[in-house]
């Protein structure tokens, strides 16, 4: 068993020191926007972190949802770790090949499931490459004996949009949204078809770049506590596209101490809704 504190982030040289650790298994969890034209999957099968499995955000989610990549059940999400051979035991280290955007997604939903031993790699695949760490094409999957066991005593991480309506009527708790300036502000238009632009009432932009320094790599905890609004105490909501960057914020904010929940239809459900209010003040 590992004998060390266990970090939301950890560093390249904490990784490669400890790359073949018993307990250590690497997840690739790239996703990336369909503008980019970049495909997770293929990249990882030409390129990855030796020992390096693919878990795919968008095929372990609810297929039956309107929208894109939301929670899976707790059946379905233990059916792809135990396929993958992670045991509940296991440190899990997380990467993506952007740096540091979908892999926050994984981590939140593994810390969601109550998993217990769970980082995010700062700074990714490149931050890997940039140290002339080893790279090897992404591992096939090792079928676990031991059935990955959720817990009925999860935590409850995610929020709904009704839990959302209900947070902005009873001004109970703050609303961060990662999104860029222009789509919160509703001057640009949302990449998905049928959307209204703008922000929830009372919702407080932090895009989830300005998180993050040049190199992909999150930004120290004094320089994160700058970036985030006095909540005075309140229960925090993160939000932004479709529930992937908001993972970041939430990161970040775990970094820095602060508990918080997302919201996991974000944008994509918010801004096709009727029913809610949007605003661009």
């Amino acid at each position: 068993m590992l004998s060390v504190t266990i970090k939301p982030l950890i560093s390249t040289e904490w990784l490669h020191n400890h790359l073949h650790d018993e307990d250590v298994r690497v997840i690739d969890a790239s996703w990336h926007m369909p503008s980019s034209e970049r495909n997770g999957l293929k990249e990882w099968n030409k390129e990855a972190i030796s020992g390096a499995m693919f878990f795919d955000i968008e095929a372990v989610s609810d297929t039956h949802s309107d929208y894109p990549h939301m929670l899976p059940s707790a059946k379905v999400f233990a059916e792809a770790l135990t396929t993958l051979g992670i045991e509940n035991h296991h440190h899990i280290i997380v990467y993506d090949g952007a740096g540091l955007f979908s892999a926050a997604r994984l981590w939140w939903m593994l810390r969601h499931f109550g998993h217990e031993k769970i980082s995010v790699l700062d700074g990714g695949l490149p931050a890997w490459k940039a140290m002339s760490y080893k790279t090897e094409q992404g591992a096939a999957p090792r079928p676990s004996a031991n059935p990955y066991k959720i817990e009925n005593n999860h935590r409850n991480l995610f929020v709904s949009k009704e839990d959302v309506s209900k947070a902005i009527e009873e001004g109970s708790h703050s609303i961060f949204d990662a999104r860029g300036a222009a789509r919160f502000h509703g001057t640009a238009a949302e990449p998905r078809v049928g959307m209204r632009s703008g922000h929830m009432r009372g919702a407080v932009n932090i895009p989830y770049t300005t998180l993050l320094n040049d190199n992909g790599t999150m930004k120290p905890q004094q320089e994160l506590e700058t970036l985030f609004p006095d909540t005075q105490q309140q229960p925090i909501i993160t939000s932004c596209g479709s529930g992937i960057t908001a993972c970041i914020l939430s990161l970040a904010l775990e970094m820095i101490g602060k508990d918080s929940q997302v919201y996991d239809g974000s944008w994509a459900e918010w801004g096709r809704s009727d029913d809610v209010e949007v605003v661009t003040t």
